[in-house]
């Protein structure tokens, strides 16, 4: 990650959040499946995993936005990571 700039990283920040949003979708079905089967452990098993995955996917976001938008697009200092 070189010379990667922090507008770059925030882009890269903002498709793994996608990635987690395509990993809640799944976390999902997987919880109305086990709940339609009367699996109570697993359904909530899942419900947990969604919960972590949205704060993780919140978290990418937000650190996304700020490297994106709040940093020196200039290539002013701070601006290439090392």
């Amino acid at each position: 990650m070189d010379g990667l700039s922090l507008e770059d990283l925030g882009m890269w920040y903002r498709e793994e959040a996608e990635t987690l949003g395509e990993m809640m979708g799944a976390c999902q079905q997987r919880r109305l499946r086990a709940l339609s089967a009367g699996q109570s452990k697993e359904a909530l098993r899942q419900e947990r995993l969604l919960e972590l995955h949205r704060n993780q996917r919140n978290d990418l976001r937000r650190i996304s936005a700020e490297l994106r938008h709040y940093y020196d697009k200039t290539g002013g200092p701070g601006y290439a990571v090392h």
